[in-house]
């Protein structure tokens, strides 16, 4: 928990730590812009249940960021640029249910990503998955 800055509202302002693996702890809601942006150590983010939002710029540019569990959480919105150029993130991709909107440029440049499966009343932009090669989606 000493690694996570969090504002009173029970929003993730920050990440100090350098661990591989990253448990973001229950009851955070958001995650603010940039909260992890350029960080070099991420391999892998557990997302808590609670999660709603995933703010803009949150996670860009993590090299190493291979996975991430969206499906596991109650999240609504990804903003824009949250995953961007997250290169070796992927490959197959499941989102939850309560998913409603992608935006722009939020998964742009992320090359490893192959399949993506969304539910049927998320809205996304034509560039939410730009620069991703061969991406297939499916919906549920």
């Amino acid at each position: 928990m000493n690694d996570f800055i969090l504002r009173s509202d029970n929003i993730l302002k920050s990440y100090t730590g350098s661990s591989k693996e990253v448990v973001i702890p229950e009851g955070i809601t958001a995650i603010d812009p940039c909260a992890f942006c350029n960080n070099k150590h991420i391999e892998s983010v557990k997302l808590p249940t609670t999660l709603i939002k995933i703010g803009t710029f949150a996670f860009s540019n993590c090299k190493r960021l291979r996975s991430v569990n969206f499906s596991e959480t109650n999240l609504t919105e990804i903003a824009y640029s949250a995953f961007e150029q997250c290169k070796k993130l992927g490959y197959s991709i499941r989102f939850p249910s309560t998913l409603k909107y992608i935006a722009p440029y939020a998964f742009s440049g992320c090359k490893s990503i192959d399949n993506i499966i969304l539910p049927r009343q998320c809205k996304c932009d034509e560039t939410s998955f730009i620069y991703c090669k061969n991406i297939r989606f499916y919906t549920e």
